[in-house]
């Protein structure tokens, strides 16, 4: 285990509560242990001097953990947990922190894990609401100056996410055939099937993965691997059950202590993740989609062409930081266009040389693109001076429309059917 990740243990106060795994033997020549077995166990004191922490289980004997390794000296048990626990019984809360944690065997989690509170199921639907510890509601930190403001419901110690959602998960179906050249063939994968999640109304599910899609208006959510942690059938039950969130003082917030050497926080998502997802769900429901204005620069020479992105739709666009950067190395001519299909691709090469870039088609920009993207004609005008410095300008264009002329030349640059180079790998 990462000392890092363990060095929280030193700042909880006496009588807080920890979880502890009993671990297998390190297989497959890799950092991943298995844990057959968990408890939880009550910090005793602290030690500065010797770098260790006594810990107490449940059956009154005491045991001694290192603050930077989470080893206990002698056994083959390991600190996995000193997060703050919600209160309720062991299993309740083993469940709980594998879940947001993330299981033994799916250590790679690249978000927060999500709690959903199900309210109903209709038509063989689950709905459910996301909640976390109300402690970490972002839009009540001075600091957090974008946060969104906290439109949901406090009820104890759970916050509860203003939108509910319908909530699905994923097993493994029909093995994946493809077309081979002796006829069909298997290629060892299952294919995903989307399937409801089995709950019944008041149950708390954890989930290590998660993402929002939409559903014509409503939310979903795709979780991986839920857990039903307990059955909590009002908010006051849940408020009393989850951690209030605060940590204590000193707390290195940089190394939360979960599962593993997993270095992402280990509290549920809160209401800046999730409106960050809700805002993927609406990108992804976009077409990959962006309006791009390419010019030739006052005084460059031929080869020299310019490009501003003026607008841009679809998750490949909404995840990455600046699409200018992605288009480098595009051969179009000038023109107003649409680059639509845009896929992000990324590799390494032999030597470790990270790569990437976008692929996609373009096509001359129509006015109706130009509404799409939230524009009149004249607008469009504005912002492409603005973007470009009016660079781009020719004799004529403020009383003619300089975005109209571009879209005309890309018309124009199209019927030769211009072709387009991918970034260089």
């Amino acid at each position: 285990m990462n000392g890092q990740n363990t060095r929280n243990i030193g700042h909880l106060p006496l009588g807080e509560r920890v979880l502890i795994g009993h671990r297998t033997d390190l297989y497959g020549g890799r950092q991943y242990f298995q844990f057959p077995a968990y408890s939880i166990c009550t910090v005793e004191g602290h030690d500065p001097s010797t770098g260790k922490t006594t810990l107490r289980k449940a059956d009154g004997t005491t045991v001694a953990v290192d603050q930077k390794s989470g080893t206990i000296q002698g056994s083959r048990d390991t600190l996995l947990w000193t997060d703050l626990l919600p209160t309720g019984s062991d299993e309740q809360v083993i469940a709980y922190c594998k879940a947001i944690g993330g299981s033994e065997d799916r250590n790679d989690a690249t978000n927060r894990g999500i709690l959903l509170h199900v309210e109903r199921i209709e038509g063989g639907v689950t709905y459910a609401r996301p909640v976390f510890p109300a402690g970490s509601i972002a839009s009540t930190d001075p600091d957090a100056w974008d946060a969104d403001p906290w439109k949901g419901t406090v009820v104890g110690n759970a916050a509860f996410f203003p939108a509910e959602v319908m909530v699905v998960t994923h097993v493994d179906g029909e093995p994946e055939i493809v077309d081979g050249i002796a006829g069909p063939i298997t290629t060892g994968r299952r294919l995903r099937v989307e399937v409801p999640v089995e709950a019944k109304a008041g149950d708390l599910l954890a989930a290590p993965f998660f993402k929002f899609t939409l559903d014509g208006d409503r939310l979903r959510a795709e979780i991986d691997h839920p857990v039903t942690v307990g059955s909590f059938p009002t908010r006051d039950a849940l408020g009393a059950f989850l951690p209030w969130g605060a940590r204590p003082a000193g707390w290195d917030d940089q190394h939360p202590a979960g599962f593993f050497t997993r270095a992402n926080d280990t509290q549920a998502a809160n209401d800046t993740d999730l409106h960050m997802e809700v805002a993927r769900a609406h990108a992804r429901a976009e077409p990959d989609e962006a309006l791009v204005l390419w010019y030739k620069a006052a005084g460059d020479n031929a080869r020299d062409i310019s490009y501003a992105v003026l607008g841009k739709s679809g998750i490949v666009f909404h995840e990455i930081d600046n699409a200018e950067d992605y288009l480098y190395g595009w051969n179009v001519e000038p023109g107003l266009w649409v680059v639509e299909d845009a896929k992000f691709w990324s590799h390494y090469s032999y030597e470790g040389e990270y790569d990437c870039g976008l692929d996609g088609s373009i096509r001359p920009a129509t006015p109706e693109d130009v509404e799409r993207f939230g524009y009149s004609m004249e607008d469009l005008d504005e912002e492409i001076v603005a973007a470009t410095d009016g660079e781009c300008l020719a004799e004529g264009d403020l009383e003619q429309g300089v975005a109209e002329r571009y879209r005309q030349l890309a018309v124009i640059a199209d019927g030769g059917a211009p072709e387009m180079a991918a970034p260089a790998a």
